[in-house]
């Protein structure tokens, strides 16, 4: 029988995303026999997983952090010891516990460990897990090729399957798409998703804003510190807000564009929220990125958006002023990031994953996989 395996580490209240095992499974149904084992502190599951099989390894608040994290390990062991291994793959959510990459080296189980996007590891630690589970069963699963070219560990395959948007986030946005909306006038409000406040970020915003005097701007800082700052900075500009909604669909309802102008540090890092790219897409929003940023594979220049150089703030403030009067060109690259972001809907999520995770030993139902769409409006 096929058996899928499910590990998550659990370091606070609120929990992880379990979109992979959630849509792992809606896909398999009763199909494969999917499991989960959590690790840490004990949280609730979303209800689709509710009836999923589940065992739970508790942290102590009392131990040592060394000591608890040595424990953890050995549960994890013995957990896998225990269970049935024909026809047994196992996904990991983070690189957490390097045990896991030992004991499937051992014990020569498929194993597909997600590299997190909001955390870095020392360099001393990648090479340690690429000794203890150098296997041609195991690979590492990214969010961009941004990251994997950054973060890739010796021995192990990599492969790129951003994680599935979530349910209420499509069904918002599908709702926003039906709705009859005038494109084009003078109400074009953009969005710059601003990953800190640098002096060089702020000046920028400054000579685009100052360029595009009819066009709203609403600066997208991800942090307190950041929205304090680039507040005060910005207070004098009549088309500039600086905002940081809890709730994005609200800011992506009112917004037509979004832009990041900021060129990416050497290596990706936690501030980076990459799902900010995608969920515009899904909202229809053509995304202009800066040629060294995060997220620029899913931009087809021209098609769905924009892929600038360094410095070339004055080719994007025409570029933007350009969809903002033009509601043909709008319409077509609107259109297109929509189709873009359909290959990140959880069937062709499952889809890839499926074919990741089970080597082709069970198909699936679902024809397309994650693949870039073909059939770009022109």
């Amino acid at each position: 029988m096929t058996r899928l395996l499910f590990i998550y580490p659990l370091r606070g209240k609120t929990p992880l995303s379990f979109r992979y095992a959630e849509t792992a499974r809606r896909l398999y149904n009763e199909k494969v026999d999917v499991r989960l084992l959590t690790v840490g502190k004990d949280i609730s599951l979303p209800s689709i997983l509710e009836r999923v099989p589940r065992q739970h390894i508790s942290s102590s608040e009392i131990e040592s952090r060394s000591f608890q994290h040595l424990r953890l390990q050995s549960k994890i062991w013995e957990y896998l010891l225990s269970i049935p291994k024909d026809g047994l793959s196992i996904f990991m959510n983070g690189i957490d516990f390097p045990v896991v990459f030992w004991a499937c080296r051992k014990l020569g189980l498929p194993l597909i460990a997600q590299y997190p996007e909001t955390s870095n590891y020392s360099v001393l630690y990648r090479k340690m897990l690429g000794w203890l589970g150098k296997s041609t069963k195991t690979a590492l699963l990214y969010e961009s090729q941004r990251y994997a070219n950054s973060y890739q560990i010796g021995g192990f395959s990599q492969h790129i399957i951003p994680m599935p948007l979530p349910a209420y986030f499509l069904k918002a946005a599908q709702q926003h798409r039906e709705m009859s909306q005038p494109k084009g006038n003078s109400w074009f409000s953009v969005i710059i998703g601003c990953r800190e406040a640098s002096s060089k970020t702020l000046q920028s915003i400054r000579s685009i804003a100052n360029q595009c005097e009819h066009i709203r701007f609403q600066c997208w800082f991800f942090n307190k510190e950041d929205l304090s700052r680039g507040s005060r900075a910005l207070e004098s500009m009549a088309n500039v807000s600086c905002v940081r909604p809890k709730e994005s669909v609200s800011l992506y309802r009112m917004s037509k564009l979004y832009i990041e102008i900021e060129e990416s540090k050497a290596k990706p890092s936690e501030s980076h929220h990459l799902h900010h790219i995608r969920e515009s897409m899904e909202f229809g929003l053509p995304v202009f990125l800066m040629r060294n940023g995060l997220g620029t594979e899913w931009i087809t220049p021209g098609v769905n958006g924009y892929v600038l150089e360094s410095g070339q703030l004055v080719e994007m403030a025409n570029k933007i002023r350009l969809l903002a009067h033009s509601s043909f060109l709008y319409d077509r690259l609107s259109s297109n990031a929509s189709k873009m972001a359909q290959q990140w809907h959880p069937p062709k999520v499952c889809k890839a994953l499926s074919d990741l995770l089970l080597a082709g030993r069970r198909k699936c139902t679902y024809i397309s996989g994650l693949n870039h769409p073909t059939n770009f409006t022109t």
